[in-house]
Order: structure tokens, then sequence, then C-alpha cells
């Protein structure tokens, strides 16, 4: 399905907001200008594209009314598609439209956990510890232990030492796409690699 309403909907100053629920249904809230804003397009489901198809709906001149809440009571526990498997890891994703009418969408996740390089994985396995510069501090994993039946080893990670700011061990990083719709653009997202978000730094 072309979700050619929420496009619309974008293009003409609405932001749309999609998460999980605490009872693990995706959700999918468009609101007028800026988040907090009136709610014009809503849906919830299992699943996020159900989601966004019930969404799209709402949209829809001849309906234009919000569907009904609580059908269902809790979302899928397995995921039907990496966008649905985004979701169901609590992450979220919002898309607005450019001045120019381009849509684009983005994938956050605030939490992410930096994955320690192969390399020193295998250095850690020979030499029994490795240590690696990364975003300000000093990061060692040890080699644990090792289950030959199952043959595969255990690590253990520590954040050695903080040189420049204490967000060291997880940040949030987004994919971000644009297209000339919002179909598209949610595509190019899910295509695009994870970057850091720059973070606002606080007042001193």
């Amino acid at each position: 399905m072309t979700l050619s309403h929420i496009t619309k909907a974008l293009q003409a100053g609405a932001r749309l907001h999609a998460f999980r629920s605490g009872g693990g249904l995706r959700v999918v809230r468009i609101e007028r200008g800026k988040r907090g804003g009136k709610l014009i397009g809503y849906g919830e489901h299992p699943h996020i594209q159900e989601a966004l198809n019930l969404t799209n709906k709402t949209l829809r001149p001849v309906i234009g009314r919000m569907p009904k809440r609580s059908v269902y009571m809790t979302g899928a526990s397995s995921a039907d598609g990496p966008l649905d498997e985004w979701i169901l890891c609590g992450h979220t994703f919002d898309a607005w439209a450019e001045s120019d009418g381009t849509i684009v969408a983005q994938m956050l996740n605030p939490y992410f956990n930096n994955e320690v390089p192969e390399t020193l994985l295998k250095k850690a396995l020979t030499e029994g510890s490795a240590e690696w510069h990364d975003r300000g501090g000093i990061h060692l994993v040890h080699s644990v232990s090792y289950h030959p039946k199952r043959d595969e080893h255990r690590y253990d990670y520590a954040l050695k030492e903080i040189k420049r700011c204490t967000q060291n061990v997880q940040y949030p990083v987004a994919k971000t796409g644009r297209g000339k719709n919002f179909d598209e653009a949610l595509q190019e997202a899910l295509k695009a690699p994870q970057l850091e978000v720059e973070q606002k730094k606080s007042a001193a």
C-alpha cells in the first residue's frame, strides 16, 4: 500500500512519530506542526506496517476521524520485517517534510551500544585482554571462558577510563533517508548507515 495520505499530511506541515507502547503495540501519531500539536492521524497495531496503513486511512478526507483505540491489547513479540524489528527493540522513527516538499524519515536509537571490533576480540582471545580508544574513553575487553561444545567464547567489557565525557557506553544514533514521498524516504532510511547524533551541550 502506498501511504500517499501520510505524504500529503507531512508536506502540509504535519509530523509523524512512531514508537512501541508499554504493551508492545506499534503506535503511529501524526500531529499538526511540532510535537504535541493537534492529532490528525493515528494508528496502532501489533505490527508497524499495519499501524501505518491504519494511520494513512485516518487521513483520508472521506474518513477524517480517529479510529477506536484498544482494539488490540498487546503487540507482537516477534517482528515481521526490519522496520517492525526496529520498533520492537524500543527504538522510534519520525518523519517530516523539508521546505521543498522532500520527505525526511529518521529512525532513532537513543541508546546505542558500540560493538567491540572483531580484531580486538581476536586479540583478547589470544592475549587475554585488549583495549581501544573510542569517543573520549578507554575501553577494555577480557576473554573470560570458552565453551567447547558450543565453540563459543565469553567476554567481559569495561570502560577503563573516561578522558573527555561521561556518555561513552551508550549514545544516540540515527538512520536517515529522504525521498519524494513517505514510502521512498522510509526505504532509504532502512538502507542508511547508523550515524551518531550530535547531542546538545548543557549550559555551564
